[in-house]
């Protein structure tokens, strides 16, 4: 979750709970609390790069996608929204599995 700035942009990011934890993602969604503005969100493995994108939507105000993808043990996931109402608050919501080794 995060808040748009004033610019329309804004960046949310989702951590494993533990070290040697990773996630099998099989569905992701991504909103907003306002949708004056139609925003576009992308959704990464770790850092935001450009053209590495896991999913993205043009519809980023209520969307979901179910492309399935890994992150590893020690990466995240990043959501980025652009275009979006400022002061907004940004959604983003993940399910699958979670796979925990000691």
């Amino acid at each position: 979750m995060c808040t748009i700035a004033a610019n329309g942009t804004g960046t949310a990011t989702m951590v494993p709970s533990h070290a040697h934890e990773s996630w099998d993602v099989t569905n992701t969604a991504v909103s907003t609390s306002t949708a004056t503005n139609i925003p576009l969100a992308q959704v990464y493995v770790g850092a935001a790069i450009p053209g590495t994108a896991k999913m993205s939507t043009y519809t980023g105000n209520q969307d979901d996608s179910d492309t399935e993808f890994t992150v590893p043990s020690g990466s995240y996931i990043t959501a980025t929204w652009t275009n979006a109402d400022p002061g907004a608050t940004a959604y983003i919501n993940v399910t699958g599995n979670r796979i925990t080794r000691r």
